[in-house]
């Protein structure tokens, strides 16, 4: 996640953007102690008055919860759909 996060924080910067994190711990109900996490703001233009936001998540699910067989659930899963295609377009918006 650190990787990923400083590699979408060069990103935006290299499009003009001031971008800061801002950490938190949060409780999933699959993981019995909260867990680390992080908003990643991008903002262009942070002083004028009339603004837009757009947002969307980069994260995604610890286990594969949604696969209907439970056997999998322990499973290395691909994410993309989950987490990334919403970061995949602010990149590109950038």
């Amino acid at each position: 996640m650190k990787k990923q996060q400083k590699r979408l924080q060069e990103h935006f910067e290299k499009h003009g953007a001031k971008v800061r994190l801002q950490t938190f711990d949060g409780k999933q109900p699959s993981q019995r102690d909260a867990v680390p996490m992080a908003n990643l703001i991008a903002s262009w233009h942070p002083d004028r008055k009339s603004r837009v936001i757009f947002c969307g998540h980069y994260d995604t699910r610890p286990y594969a919860d949604q696969e209907p067989d439970r056997r999998n659930w322990n499973k290395p899963f691909l994410s993309a759909n989950d987490g990334t295609s919403t970061t995949a377009f602010l990149m590109e918006f950038a």
